[in-house]
């Protein structure tokens, strides 16, 4: 019978767990325990006694794996219990005593110490509890619940309102104890022995050690962690002067000193966040040592060459995460062949998934720029809502180039990473603002000006963008062809405009495809990391879209690039501003370039004449006997017709 009651105590706590033995009828040890080391618990003479007429008990805590258990002498206590923790207590193993019962536990992270309160008694390092044998009463122990301990973390514990939580108040004492060495007493006395000096800086450091907060320095501003989403937030300094304030009206409740819940106006209340904000400062937050994709229901870090999903951790310093959760198994065929294959060649799929899984790292690691154009009604669009929807619209902002350089516009950006510019028109990267975008991808720092805030912050150019558009873009070149050349990425929808576009198309894709949308976008960044490493850090392009850049950079400087080709100095001819726009429009329609408009040409043209044949504009051209606008000691190359 005992053997058998050995062989039921392994099976159902598993193997490594310490077994004690303990006279019949009683708690007490047979053989000293305390010192004995792990591998002796497991030697044939131990075990051949474990296995005689004894009672059985097991060491808890780490020694045994984790395991500890919750003792309730009355029934009412543990029943309130088993109502707060549901779960638990159905699938958890319980044993019975004389009275009330045992519940056991394997706890995984942090074990608080042994404690009787009022309610319970929580046994852990270095208690035993008994499992089987007969009682001091004459009643045998029995298993009540045969499953194995439940694996939990202390903070899934719930305890029911009112009770005394095991372990945490003395924690709290010991933490106290330790503020009180750091900072002082809470507050001083008179020389009557009354309180009249608050001490400031204990309760900022107390707020901070009870709170996960901090304050970025280069935003101006705090951040809560959010243990529900793994994200820290931005947190208002009234929010915390509330908490500040709430804290003092405890203290004075519990340690009954009115004077303290006095003490609660503006001028301390300022005073101690602003100690908050010192204790907590931290000058770079956001720069991560790992490659992070924070989701819905946890994070996945780029490990040893793989993804590994990871739970919620306040150490990944996360303020941005996708809506969507992570399933390693699912899918998004529809995704595929509906949207993407439709819109876009394999090529430029190919690395359109790789910009997405950029995307949610939330970094521009490639400091690329992504457009996509196309006709109308061709799925850009549909695209656009699903990779906002998957980055999580609270995370993009809607990129607007001709306001980059007012005042307070780069502020927006702040905590976001996807820029966003949808169905964009053909000006919009050729307005005087917009060469700051290649700064806001190129890892350049900005000075942001934030409403309310007398200094600017500082903001770092790593935005990942996502541009779409229904025509071709043109470029504010400003003899910058180069750095153009190495931020732009051009893919270009060939589909024609669908006969029945499905509504809101993206949003039901999301919907349906959501997390194997999220996979497809994980893949794209570990294929990107493979691309980068055996092409030298460089996005490797195929001819086809290398030519797309290069032909946005020449459409864009095309009237440059005209002059460049077709027109050369002479020490006789001249040319009228008529015949020369003639010229560049019939030269773009042989390099299929659109050129660009008659109106801007005119602008441009006096300054590229000067800066390219060193003349400027006459008004002296004479062509059937009339003087017209032109420019003299130039004439047009062989093949170039006005």
């Amino acid at each position: 019978m005992p053997l058998a009651d050995l062989q039921q105590l392994e099976r159902v706590l598993g193997p490594g767990v310490l077994v004690v033995p303990c006279a019949q009828r009683s708690k007490r040890p047979i053989r000293p325990y305390q010192d004995r080391l792990d591998e002796l618990f497991f030697v044939p003479p131990w075990r051949e006694l474990c296995a005689s007429e004894v009672n059985l008990a097991v060491l808890l805590g780490r020694r045994s794996g984790g395991l500890c258990t919750i003792d309730f002498d009355i029934a009412d206590f543990g029943f309130a219990w088993d109502d707060a923790n549901p779960v638990i207590a159905e699938a958890t193993t319980r044993t019975v005593g004389a009275r009330g019962w045992q519940v056991w536990l394997r706890l995984i992270d942090d074990i608080p110490p042994t404690e009787r309160t009022q309610q319970c008694e929580w046994r852990a390092d270095g208690s035993l509890a008994m499992f089987c044998g007969i009682h001091p009463s004459g009643v045998h122990y029995r298993l009540a619940n045969d499953r194995p301990p439940v694996q939990v973390r202390f903070e899934d514990i719930q305890w029911p309102n009112g009770w005394t939580i095991p372990g945490l108040n003395r924690l709290q004492r010991e933490a106290l104890a330790k503020l009180e060495n750091d900072y002082g007493a809470p507050f001083f006395n008179g020389p009557k022995g009354e309180p009249n000096l608050l001490n400031e800086p204990f309760w900022a450091a107390l707020y901070a050690q009870r709170h996960l907060t901090l304050r970025s320095p280069t935003e101006g501003r705090f951040y809560a962690y959010d243990e529900a989403t793994g994200l820290w937030r931005v947190e208002p300094e009234e929010a915390i002067k509330a908490r500040v304030s709430d804290m003092l009206l405890g203290a004075s409740r519990q340690m009954n000193v009115p004077w303290l819940a006095r003490q609660r106006d503006h001028r301390r209340l300022n005073a101690i966040t602003s100690q908050i904000g010192t204790l907590t400062v931290r000058p770079d937050p956001w720069q991560r040592t790992a490659d992070v994709i924070h989701v819905a229901n946890g994070v996945l870090a780029w490990r040893n060459g793989e993804w590994q999903f990871e739970r919620h951790s306040p150490d990944y310093m996360s303020r941005n995460a996708s809506p969507v959760a992570w399933n390693p198994g699912a899918g998004c065929p529809r995704f595929r062949e509906e949207l993407l294959a439709r819109c876009l060649d394999s090529d430029d799929v190919a690395i359109l998934q790789m910009f997405v899984g950029l995307f949610l790292l939330g970094r521009n690691l490639i400091q690329k720029i992504l457009l996509i154009d196309g006709e109308a009604g061709t799925g850009k669009s549909q695209i656009a809502h699903v990779i906002r929807g998957l980055i999580g619209p609270h995370n993009c902002v809607n990129l607007r180039t001709d306001l980059l350089q007012e005042r307070f516009e780069i502020a927006n950006y702040i905590g976001k990473t996807l820029l966003l510019g949808s169905d964009v028109s053909s000006d919009f990267l050729s307005n005087r603002s917009a060469p700051t975008l290649k700064a806001l991808v190129g890892g350049d720092q900005l000075m942001a000006e934030i409403k309310g805030c007398a200094e600017p912050q500082i903001v770092q150019g790593t935005f990942n963008v996502l541009i779409t558009a229904n025509s071709r873009l043109r470029l504010r070149i400003q003899d910058d062809v180069e750095a153009w050349r190495r931020r732009l990425v051009v893919l270009t929808s060939a589909a024609s405009p669908a006969e029945r576009p499905i509504p809101d198309f993206g949003a039901r894709l999301l919907v349906d495809e959501g997390p194997g949308i999220l996979n497809w976008a994980v893949d794209g960044l570990r294929w990107l990391y493979s691309a980068l490493e055996s092409n030298s850090g460089r996005l490797p392009l195929t001819a086809a879209q290398s030519g797309r850049i290069n032909r946005a950079i020449a459409e864009s400087d095309s009237l440059r690039v005209f002059l460049r080709e077709r027109v050369r100095t002479s020490s006789t001819n001249d040319l009228a501003t008529d015949e020369l726009l003639t010229a560049y429009a019939g030269w773009c329609a042989d390099q299929d370039l659109h050129p660009i408009p008659e109106s801007v040409a005119q602008k441009l043209l006096p300054t590229l004449m000067l800066e390219l044949f060193q003349v400027a504009r006459s008004k002296s051209v004479v062509r059937n006997g009339r003087d017209r606008n032109g420019y003299s000691r130039v004439e047009l190359t062989l093949g170039a017709t006005p």
